[in-house]
Order: C-alpha cells, then sequence, then structure tokens
C-alpha cells in the first residue's frame, strides 16, 4: 500500500506525518517554531524508518500552504516540492482554514478562523454544505463583527482561545485522523497543484520596519 507524506511548518509546532489508507500512520513533531529548518528532513526519515518504507513507497507529498509564518511556510513548501520534484511526486496545497473547516459539525452557517495580528484574521464563511459564503481573506474584527452582526453563526479557531469584543469563537483541535482523512480525500479528488508555480497562501502582507539612518 502506497504511503503518503504530510508537512506543516507554518506555526509554532511542526508535524510531519507519513500515512497510507490502511491507518498505518507515523508521526513527527518540533515544539520550537524557529528549529523547523533543522527537524524537518531528519523527523521525515524517523517517520519513513518507523514504517520501514523508502522514497520508493511514496504516492503523494501533501503540505499545509497557509495561512500561517511567512518562513514556516517557505520551509515546508520548498521540502515539499523538492521531494515531490526529486521523486516525481504529485503534490497537494492544504488550507488551513479549509482543514479546520472539514472536522466543523453545525446545523447553520459557520465561520473558521485564526488570528493574524491583533484585531485582525484569516476568516472563511461557510455554509451548512461547507461551500464558501465567503472564501479565506483577511478580515478585521470591525468587520468580522458585521457578518455576524444579527445572523446566526457560529465560529471556530484552531487556536487555543481568540477572545472578540463581542462574539464567541469556540476552540477546535486537530488530531492525526482528521489531517490524514482531509488528505485522502483531497489525494482521491486528485486535486493536485502545479509544482512549478505553487507559492506559499500567505493572505497578507509584509510589513517592514525602516532602519532610522543616524
Amino acid at each position: 500500500m502506497p504511503f503518503n507524506l504530510y508537512i506543516d511548518t507554518s506555526g509554532p509546532q511542526s508535524t510531519i506525518l507519513l500515512f497510507d489508507e490502511n491507518n498505518n500512520i507515523a508521526v513527527r513533531q518540533n515544539h520550537i517554531q524557529n528549529d523547523h529548518s533543522k527537524f524537518i528532513h531528519s523527523h521525515i526519515e524517523e517517520a519513513m524508518n518507523e514504517l520501514n518504507i523508502s522514497w520508493k513507497d511514496l504516492n503523494t507529498v501533501c503540505v499545509l500552504n497557509g495561512p500561517g509564518s511567512y518562513t514556516g511556510l517557505r520551509i515546508s513548501l520548498a521540502t515539499a516540492k523538492g521531494i515531490a520534484y526529486a521523486h516525481s511526486l504529485p503534490l497537494v496545497l492544504i488550507n488551513k482554514l479549509d482543514l479546520l473547516a472539514s472536522i466543523v459539525n453545525s446545523i447553520h452557517s459557520f465561520g473558521v478562523l485564526i488570528e493574524a495580528r491583533e484585531k485582525e484574521y484569516f476568516f472563511a464563511l461557510l455554509d451548512t454544505q461547507k461551500k464558501y459564503i465567503i472564501e479565506p481573506s483577511m478580515i478585521t474584527e470591525d468587520d468580522l463583527q458585521m457578518v455576524c452582526a444579527g445572523k446566526e453563526i457560529s465560529l471556530f479557531t484552531s487556536e487555543n482561545k481568540i477572545e472578540t469584543q463581542t462574539l464567541d469563537v469556540t476552540p477546535l483541535s486537530f488530531c492525526e485522523k482528521n489531517i490524514v482523512d482531509y488528505c485522502l480525500n483531497r489525494i482521491q479528488e486528485k486535486n493536485f497543484a502545479d509544482l512549478f508555480i505553487s507559492e506559499p497562501f500567505y493572505m497578507k502582507n509584509v510589513f517592514i520596519n525602516k532602519i532610522n539612518k543616524l
């Protein structure tokens, strides 16, 4: 049975998953954000050794492509593209908001959000069939209040806690099974990315601090 590789270095914790359709899973994680680049390749190798597989046993490379840390997204995508290119494997790009939405059960429209910076969020609004009402985008807290005003909309996040002025946001946690199921669905749909033009899904502009010259 072919295996699939999942890479996520988008935030404070990195995750490497190797998995197949028979629930054979190997997991490696690093909890120091600045060290993700040091561990990503060794963690992939350790996971492959745990499952006693080699590169020829890989079927697909999946990568969490945003939103998230600029540096983290570049690390994970560069690694994923390098492996996919070297071993002629298809590449699947995973959006964290889509992944979060996949584990939500709601009887009415719902929003998923991740904190971007103070009073700004990565946000998407979906209907009960998990079709976009508002596609993934940046939104301020004031605009979020307006979107939800007078409507029965539940909000969910992958953060431990998000505090807004008046809205309740429910934290949800991914488990390995959630990630595996989502990736397998994307692979089955053959929702593959173009290896050469794929870029990180940043969703926000870079802020550059100017240096004062004396």
